[in-house]
């Protein structure tokens, strides 16, 4: 891997999508049957909602590298998008055979299983991830956001005031506890909650 690529790597793993339109462009520049390069400029694409353009990028890649994993994560969101919910999860399930312990992927699958599937499978789902990933965040946001979409309330506030333990910032759990309490007529822990929302906004 040379030097541009290496940039590029430290991009993607860190999530700076903002930061890839050069050195994608010189990444290309400097091995243009780099895979990666490829994947990267059609995540490029994809932000600026350029779709044909990235989905081709993303194949090109993936012509050279079936297994580029940044390249078969645009396809997933390109998927995604499309609402082929049966095609983003064929891509999905692939990647965490490769990459099983990688938290994103398996919350990106109980996102999924929360568009497609019954509530049965996605509660199983993110049971699994969470069995794998107790104290991750966003898996446990994705379980609270589930179970308020269900009818069990005492649910709903478990969830939330544990969640605030292991993230005291979280919007959803302080969202949900602040109108449980507005329900609750506790008044004064009902504007916490919601203050601190707003702060967030």
């Amino acid at each position: 891997m040379n030097l541009p690529e290496q940039q590029l790597s430290v991009l993607l793993t860190n999530g700076w999508w903002q930061h890839l339109d050069a050195f994608s462009d010189t990444a290309l520049a400097s091995e243009p049957d780099s895979s990666l390069a490829i994947a990267a400029k059609g995540f490029v694409c994809l932000r600026d909602g350029r779709i044909e353009e990235a989905r081709c990028l993303f194949h090109d890649s993936l012509a050279i590298d079936a297994t580029d994993v940044v390249a078969r994560i645009g396809l997933f969101n390109l998927h995604y998008q499309d609402a082929n919910f049966e095609k983003a999860n064929e891509i999905i399930v692939g990647l965490l055979h490769d990459l099983p312990d990688e938290v994103g992927l398996h919350a990106a699958q109980c996102r999924l299983y929360a568009i497609f599937q019954s509530r049965e499978c996605t509660e199983q789902k993110i049971r699994q991830a969470l069995a794998l990933h107790p104290q991750n965040e966003e898996l446990r946001t994705i379980e609270l956001y589930h179970a308020h979409k269900g009818a069990d309330e005492a649910q709903k506030l478990e969830l939330s005031e544990n969640l605030l333990q292991l993230a005291p910032e979280n919007f959803l759990a302080h969202l949900i506890l602040g109108h449980a309490r507005i329900k609750q007529r506790d008044f004064a822990s009902a504007e916490h909650h919601l203050k601190t929302c707003k702060a967030r906004l």
